[in-house]
């Protein structure tokens, strides 16, 4: 199987039965981002406080978005068309659950050291997901897997001629990130020269 048979439609001859939300149809995403450049100590008569409280920025980043669509499928080909990718759970559309909403804040702050007119340092602390929240971008999508004999009985939903048993992992994460990075949250200090 190739990657790209997820992306075809679960039943060729029932092309209307594909049609839902795209896989990133994210109907709400809010990004604030700003710089707060703290110049208030210039105006200071002693050199020494403007040398402490002057060149002092903080900036952040807040991120607030609602969770992206997935479909949930079958662990076998239904259909028998070779693409066990495509085959969703009887009855259900394309892309009817959601994955839970992703909010992440990235603060940093700066000093900017003047060493002349051309040549700057800047030393930086920052953090990516300061509250350190699970941000779920992936979610265990198999709904429903195939079973026979004894295990036919009790919890399982007969369809089609095949006896599914449902997965009791079905929707639970797989996978966080931030910023294309891990989901936890991360520090960091650095120096830049700048010049």
């Amino acid at each position: 199987l190739s990657s790209d048979d997820t992306k075809l439609v679960a039943d060729p001859l029932d092309i209307r039965a594909d049609k839902g939300p795209g896989n990133n149809d994210q109907r709400h995403r809010f990004v604030l981002s700003g710089v707060w450049n703290l110049n208030y100590a210039s105006g200071l008569s002693s050199s020494i406080a403007r040398g402490v409280l002057g060149g002092w920025e903080l900036s952040g980043i807040f991120t607030a978005a609602s969770g992206q669509p997935y479909s949930g499928f079958l662990g076998f080909d239904l259909n028998g068309d070779s693409n066990r990718n495509t085959d969703r759970t009887p009855g259900l559309g394309r892309d009817t659950f959601y994955t839970p909403t992703f909010v992440s804040l990235d603060p940093r702050v700066t000093r900017n050291v003047n060493i002349t007119e051309r040549y700057k340092l800047q030393f930086i602390a920052e953090a990516f997901n300061v509250f350190n929240r699970a941000n779920i971008t992936g979610v265990n999508q198999t709904q429903f897997n195939v079973v026979s004999g004894a295990a036919c009985t009790g919890t399982t939903t007969n369809t089609f001629g095949e006896c599914l048993k449902a997965v009791p992992s079905f929707g639970t994460p797989t996978s966080t990130n931030i910023n294309g990075g891990p989901g936890s949250r991360i520090l960091q200090l650095a120096v830049k020269f700048i010049f």
